[in-house]
């Protein structure tokens, strides 16, 4: 109840200085997907004909590797 009338705003900036910490999840397939997707990410209005064959690569391996449902 104490924190009823925080600032959010405020709160947001305390929290933005803070270590991260570390995360001991371990990655899982959808991990892996989005890092790969963010490493592809494109320009708006630019083709990237790598980026293209890297995602498709990796989404082959990624069938590859699937275990049917």
């Amino acid at each position: 109840m104490d924190n009823q009338n925080i600032d959010p705003q405020q709160t947001a900036n305390d929290e933005a200085g803070k270590t991260p910490s570390t995360n001991t999840t371990p990655k899982t397939g959808l991990d892996e997907w989005n890092e790969r997707l963010d490493e592809n990410l494109e320009p708006e209005g630019e083709a990237d004909p790598e980026a293209d064959e890297k995602a498709e690569d990796f989404q082959d391996e990624a069938d590859e590797n699937a275990t049917p449902a």
